[in-house]
């Protein structure tokens, strides 16, 4: 089944960070890196793709954090920062790059009054976990390590980034019921082009960035992946057989929103809703959009559950 919907709002205008002045100065010296040394341009590139940028967790997020149960997962890779409510069928959500988990804070006690076990975590190198630097295969690896103390799953919902993670969770046989995504990227490689661009890189250093990349970290992605020309959504899904609902807004400026007709296509069970006027971030705090997600998500009969503080 593959169904389109369209819900309208009143489109807002965004701001684009990538305009201000560390940008323009970043650009300028890779401009003079990729001439004359390309290979320093290349093994920079990577520190900096590698590296997500911490954002304070805004007040209206906090909250929802005073009644949780706070979870603390080692793992090789160091702790893993995680919440829980609730008692019943667990849904996990999974945040984008330089997110956290708490983006996810109006879904928490829908969820748990519906009769859910609701987790939140950040990610490596995110919001309250330990490190600085991860990639698509750690992420997904240390989201499997998670699922150890708090799986099995009845749903995730992803955000982004971490729609790619739970892609390459389903490839590797990770048992879930339902999966909704907002906003996810269906080709790795364009992201890599993309971030070529804000950083003024030439073609060849781009390429010269993906092989360095996948040959450091050639051993944990070879789990997954063999190349970057494998980490295409939409191929991959084409053998899944678990329900999936797309919602992305028609005028996101970080993700396309062809990135999700593209995997709407290729997904056996998938549905998309398309929004105008929520951009990449508000999408998650709708009230149109988060009955879409409860009504798919949350079966007719579900046992009562309840807050645990």
């Amino acid at each position: 089944m593959r169904e389109t919907k369209n819900r309208y709002k009143k489109q807002s205008n965004s701001h684009d960070i990538y305009d201000g002045p560390v940008f323009k100065i970043a650009r300028f010296v890779f401009h003079i890196l990729c001439r004359w040394t390309p290979q320093t341009a290349a093994f920079l590139a990577i520190k900096i793709f590698s590296r997500p940028r911490r954002f304070r967790r805004p007040l209206r997020e906090s909250h929802i954090l005073d009644t949780a149960q706070r979870l603390n997962v080692q793992t090789r890779s160091g702790n893993i920062a995680a919440w829980l409510w609730g008692t019943g069928p667990t849904i996990l959500c999974i945040h984008g790059w330089e997110g956290r988990g708490t983006q996810f804070y109006e879904y928490v006690n829908p969820l748990v009054q519906a009769g859910y076990r609701v987790v939140l975590f950040d990610g490596p190198a995110h919001g309250d976990s330990a490190g600085t630097y991860t990639n698509l295969i750690h992420f997904t690896d240390e989201v499997k390590e998670l699922l150890k103390t708090v799986g099995p799953l009845h749903g995730i919902i992803a955000h982004s980034f971490g729609g790619a993670v739970a892609t390459l969770l389903l490839k590797t046989n990770v048992s879930v019921g339902k999966v909704v995504f907002f906003a996810v990227p269906n080709n790795i490689i364009e992201i890599t082009e993309n971030f070529g661009t804000i950083l003024g890189l030439t073609a060849e250093v781009v390429h010269q960035m993906r092989e360095e990349f996948l040959e450091r970290h050639r051993k944990a992605w070879n789990a997954y992946v063999d190349s970057w020309e494998d980490l295409i959504m939409a191929q991959m899904a084409k053998t899944f057989s678990v329900p999936l609902l797309i919602i992305h807004d028609q005028h996101d400026r970080d993700v396309k929103i062809s990135n999700s007709e593209a995997l709407c296509q290729a997904w056996p069970e998938a549905k998309l809703i398309q929004t105008t006027g929520l951009g990449h971030q508000r999408i998650l705090r709708d009230p149109e959009v988060m009955a879409e997600v409860l009504n798919f998500i949350t079966p007719a009969q579900v046992p009562e559950a309840h807050l645990e503080k």
